[in-house]
């Protein structure tokens, strides 16, 4: 084998198989086309034109919807088109799940396909948080108040845009929660320091997901996705947490070994994960520092 996993193989129940399975097949569906999608020329092509036909069937003659799916995705992320998606990655997950557990139903546990879907999900947690991250250290997702705005009453102001201007009154508060943020998503990056990435992002990512049902800002979905994200990175070290941090008990150290055992794979493999992560650090920068200046004209 060319890959050293972290952790003993040891037989996993019959409920654990089941989930995961369920798991890696949303989790498959639901980043796709991560992490290839991240690059500029594919983000050209609409991803979401492909799930299109389904949807609006799946609306229209499984969900019985009374009206007519016509707004596509769009800068919200809570529109029934989003929802009747979801719904339709739950209903294919399942069958996924029964189809799978009657052909591989000897399979006793899943350790080489868990370790590679958690670095599937910490990249893609890693490449939101830092997204949106740089866009409010460069403080483009929350503007300083606009005129209009200042002179609009306050009665008159809608729940998600009290939340827009109370962030963007303060540069230290944008800096301060950009940082969090895009320090969890550089820290997913590693496995040495995955599970503190993971937990910094537990922590950021409960306060935005209630800030968005406190004020109704329409990205639930997304959120609580990557929240369960977060929770599913840290689900495997669960009793070394509950060890470390709850029963006061000793915690032993996880065995990290090298994917590959081959210097030329390795080198590779190095060369590979250093060049994604400087593309996402160079172009959420440019990307951040395009919306400001546009902000300023």
């Amino acid at each position: 084998e060319s890959m050293e996993l972290t952790t003993q193989s040891q037989s996993w129940s019959s409920g654990k198989n089941i989930t995961f399975r369920f798991l890696f097949i949303y989790f498959i569906l639901y980043t796709f086309p991560f992490p290839i999608g991240v690059f500029s020329f594919i983000q050209d092509f609409n991803i979401a034109n492909l799930w299109n036909p389904l949807v609006i069937w799946t609306g229209k003659s499984i969900l019985k919807l009374d009206y007519e799916i016509t707004v596509m995705p769009n800068g919200s992320g809570d529109t029934t088109w989003n929802y009747v998606q979801v719904f339709m990655f739950s209903i294919l997950s399942v069958l996924g799940t029964m189809v799978w557990s009657i052909a591989d139903r000897r399979q006793l546990e899943y350790e080489k396909l868990l370790f590679w879907i958690t670095i599937l999900v910490r990249y893609y947690l890693a490449v939101a948080l830092i997204s949106y991250g740089f866009v409010k250290i460069i403080k483009t997702q929350f503007p300083f108040p606009f005129t209009n705005r200042l002179f609009q009453t306050y009665g008159e102001s809608s729940p998600m845009g009290l939340l827009w201007t109370f962030m963007g009154y303060s540069t230290a508060y944008n800096f301060f929660t950009g940082i969090c943020e895009a320090l969890a998503g550089f820290l997913l990056f590693f496995r040495y320091t995955k599970i503190l990435g993971a937990l910094l992002a537990i922590g950021v990512l409960s306060n935005i997901v209630m800030l968005n049902f406190s004020y109704d800002v329409p990205v639930k979905l997304f959120s609580m996705h990557l929240l369960f994200m977060s929770f599913f990175v840290v689900a495997p070290d669960w009793q070394r947490l509950i060890n470390f941090f709850i029963l006061n008990k000793a915690a032993a150290a996880e065995s990290i070994e090298p994917i590959f055992k081959k210097s030329k794979w390795r080198l590779a493999y190095f060369v590979g994960k250093g060049s994604f992560i400087i593309y996402v650090l160079i172009s959420n920068t440019v990307t951040a520092l395009q919306s400001q200046k546009q902000l300023a004209e």
